[in-house]
């Protein structure tokens, strides 16, 4: 089943050698710590271009996107 979120998030990374890699999580007030990245790609949409990570934290697999130009963070959806 998924979920479709749509919901911004506040999400701790590591940057090394031009990569980024999400830690940890922070969403409606739960922290979540990234079990393991499964999947990174890039979306383009228009202009905008959004790196997406699927993660698995607490048993689930969320889908995170990161705009890269803003370095905003959103849960896009909860695949159960």
């Amino acid at each position: 089943m998924i979920t479709e979120i749509n919901e911004s998030i506040e999400c701790l990374v590591h940057f090394k050698n031009a990569k980024i890699r999400p830690l940890r999580f922070l969403w409606r007030n739960r922290s979540f710590r990234v079990e393991e990245v499964t999947t990174e790609y890039k979306i383009k949409d228009g202009g905008r271009v959004f790196l997406t990570f699927a993660v698995k934290a607490l048993g689930g697999i969320y889908e995170l996107d990161c705009e890269l130009e803003s370095l905003i963070w959103r849960l896009r959806r909860i695949v159960a």
